[in-house]
């Protein structure tokens, strides 16, 4: 794990722009990152930690997709796998960011961007 001694603080939109990078098609999701954060300026503030976010579940997805096998019991979906990056990488590599964060936001990011029934209680 790396040593960071400043917070972050987290925002839902870093996780749903993660989200939308690492499931596109096409361009490499750090040159994707550039044309993102050129496009509003709310988002040139985050593009650092963005570019670290993406940039590191690129870089280590075998490792991740290593340690998340292990808790696996099937193959999610595309969207959620890379949901569980994200997050993985977080918990494994980022010290910013408090892990009760993490885990909260990713699953908020999933009840926003992966479809599927609702149950209603």
């Amino acid at each position: 794990m790396t040593q960071q001694s400043e917070r972050v603080e987290s925002t839902p939109v870093i996780r749903d722009l993660a989200y939308l990078l690492l499931t596109k098609s096409g361009d490499v999701p750090t040159r994707e990152i550039e044309k993102v954060s050129q496009s509003k300026a709310w988002t040139r503030a985050i593009a650092p930690f963005l570019h670290e976010i993406v940039a590191g579940v690129a870089r280590r997805q075998g490792t991740l997709d290593a340690v998340l096998a292990v808790y696996l019991r099937r193959n999610p979906e595309r969207g959620v796998r890379a949901i569980l990056r994200v997050a993985a990488y977080e918990l494994m590599y980022l010290e910013r960011t408090a892990p009760h964060a993490v885990l909260s936001e990713s699953v908020a990011v999933a009840g926003r961007r992966i479809s599927g029934p609702r149950r209603d209680s």
